[in-house]
């Protein structure tokens, strides 16, 4: 049974984690609670936690001084991370200490779990990896009695053991077979064998690196003993470059970005390193907003197919360099009337009409035809789909009690059923079925 600290500042959210989600059912042992980073620390040092979840700003001591002072511990805990929307820069630190799980706030019962899950697995692997234990002892005992004076390096990952040392100029027939006669019991596979020789660690490294970097967990192998790291630093980093490129407008990285996609074989790895992506370039851009990012990345956390997660982020990716083409080409005619419409978004006589004759002095025919030609969208399309996305916004942010109010917030005027008609018909969910979908709760429990 794995053990868990809960740390949060705020009293109510660590009691309701604590009692919301039955520990001993998932194998899970629930040993302290915490109010802030020094009480966190203090448990961590006499419980010798497998999990600690903990809120990223705590007085006395925050996360990251937590996680930089446990790393310093022989077995230091998993870290999953609880934070708001403005802390990902901080969270991103964390990282680098191969903390590779974080959720956002609000969140509910089934995330938390599912971040459990996934960090038990890790724990799991960490203490238990048969096969790989039984090949490397019976690794060991050869080297001892055939090979004394070589010291073998390894790294592991899914399926692959690499293993590699210094040329002592011996002939290594009598190894490559021992290395394919180990058997392990309940290992139908038998291993297939190479042997390759380079000239130094330098030209090694690329062929390693080639058969490794789409892991999220790699296993170091030294004197026989496995230490395992987190590669998760390594593919965000690189998915953040070509990412920034395209949100850029160089729609020429977008088949290098779908090549590292291709690459990543873990649903749950993919999704998470998806939603850290999202939640910098969103923090970095303001034609992102909040509301999009959200409805985004809970499409993203429904799907259960590692190609469909693929082809939505392709897709999101594709559908904000469209965009970003259409402001490009737009002329400052139509400029005006997005700023226009941004701005007076709540007024329900908000219309073309009033737009060409009271503020750009024009006719109404001439803008309209100018507009659709090139936006590709008539103004009442484009008027509509600004009152959804800021209807979005407004019921993410707002308590679900005042749902009622957003319907005049976006120019439906003191009409909340037309605007329930209208979000639904855009949507295809209502806007109170939004709110519950945004804060994970049923429209019951709103």
């Amino acid at each position: 049974m794995l053990k868990l600290i809960i740390a949060d500042d705020e009293r109510m959210i660590r009691e309701t984690i604590s009692t919301i989600i039955d520990w001993k059912q998932h194998d899970i042992e629930l040993v302290g609670l915490c109010k802030n980073g020094l009480e966190a620390y203090d448990m961590i040092l006499d419980e010798s936690p497998d999990i600690v979840l903990t809120d990223i700003r705590m007085p006395g001591m925050d996360a990251m001084e937590l996680i930089e002072k446990t790393s310093e511990i022989d077995s230091p805990p998993q870290f999953i991370l609880l934070s708001g929307y403005g802390e990902f820069e901080y969270a991103k630190k964390a990282m680098k200490y191969g903390v590779k799980h974080y959720l956002l706030k609000p969140c509910h019962e089934s995330q938390i779990l599912e971040s459990i899950r996934d960090v038990a697995k890790d724990c799991h692997q960490k203490y238990s990896m048969p096969y790989l234990e039984t090949y490397l002892s019976c690794l060991s005992e050869y080297c001892t009695r055939k090979m004394p004076y070589v010291i073998i390096h390894g790294i592991y990952t899914r399926n692959t053991l690499i293993l590699f040392f210094r040329d002592c100029a011996v002939k290594y027939d009598n190894f490559l077979k021992f290395l394919i006669s180990v058997e392990m019991p309940g290992q139908p596979v038998r291993p297939q064998v190479e042997l390759v020789s380079h000239r130094n660690l330098c030209s090694l490294l690329p062929m390693i690196l080639d058969k490794v970097r789409r892991y999220s967990i790699i296993y170091y192998i030294h004197s026989f003993h496995v230490i395992s790291c987190c590669n998760y630093n390594v593919i965000l980093e690189e998915l953040e470059q070509l990412s920034s490129s395209i949100m850029g407008g160089d729609s020429g990285k977008l088949n290098q970005l779908t090549g590292l996609l291709d690459e990543i074989q873990d649903l749950k790895f993919l999704k998470q390193i998806s939603s850290s992506l999202f939640l910098k370039i969103a923090l970095n851009n303001l034609q992102v907003s909040t509301a999009e990012l959200t409805n985004f990345l809970n499409v993203l956390e429904q799907e259960t197919e590692l190609s469909r997660v693929k082809e939505i982020i392709i897709r999101y990716l594709e559908s904000f360099l469209e965009k970003q083409k259409n402001m490009d080409t737009t002329s400052g005619m139509v400029g005006q009337i997005f700023e226009y419409v941004e701005q007076n978004i709540s007024s329900p006589s908000l219309n073309l009409k009033f737009i060409s004759e009271q503020k750009l002095f024009m006719n109404t025919d001439y803008v309209s035809r100018k507009f659709q030609k090139e936006t590709g969208v008539k103004f009442s399309t484009y008027l509509t789909s600004v009152r959804i996305r800021k209807a979005k916004e407004y019921l993410a942010a707002s308590d679900p009690e005042k749902i009622q109010n957003v319907a005049k917030m976006v120019g439906c005027g003191n009409n909340p059923q037309y605007f329930s008609q209208l979000f639904r018909k855009q949507t295809g969910m209502t806007p109170s079925a939004y709110v519950a979908m945004v804060h994970g709760k049923t429209e019951r429990e709103l």
